[in-house]
């Protein structure tokens, strides 16, 4: 089981981004966040502010761990071709893809409620490490300290 965060574009774009002078539009890239329940994958795609989504999901991922809500959250994009919804059922999350053009659950997959927990911070702690190796200025921008903050506070937690 994993996960795998991931930046895609069409010409690696957000590389060029990364090791440029201006880091502000960084945490606008396309991403890609791979999960792997061991049997099944299933790629969310965030059509654009993977930040965003990022500190969302690691937002709801606490909630999840330290108020033991089982709240349902939302992950979408401008652009997504999907909202993806994290629903947390005992302990297991739910994790849909659905269209959004017609509201319809396109695919589906069961992911352990703790185990999310543990391979989300190991993916997010290597994915802050991997672009700051690319451009350490990065941990300037607030969106990284953000991410740090949650990181170190879900790594507290479990």
């Amino acid at each position: 089981m994993s996960i795998k965060i991931l930046l895609e574009d069409w010409e690696d774009d957000w590389k060029e981004t990364l090791k440029s002078e201006n880091l502000n539009s960084f945490f606008s890239c396309e991403m890609y966040m791979i999960v792997h329940n061991g049997i099944e994958q299933m790629t969310i795609n965030i059509a654009t502010l993977y930040g965003t989504a990022l500190l969302s999901i690691a937002a709801s991922v606490i909630d999840m761990i330290a108020n033991k809500e089982n709240k349902t959250f939302r992950i979408s994009g401008f652009g997504s071709a999907y909202d993806y919804f994290f629903i947390v059922k005992g302990r297991e999350i739910k994790i849909e893809a659905v269209n959004v053009t017609n509201d319809r659950v396109e695919f589906f997959l069961f992911y352990d409620k703790t185990k999310f927990a543990h391979d989300f911070v190991k993916a997010l702690k290597k994915h802050l490490q991997q672009i700051a190796q690319m451009n350490n200025r990065i941990r300037e921008q607030e969106t990284y300290k953000l991410l740090e903050q949650k990181l170190h506070a879900l790594n507290a937690m479990i």
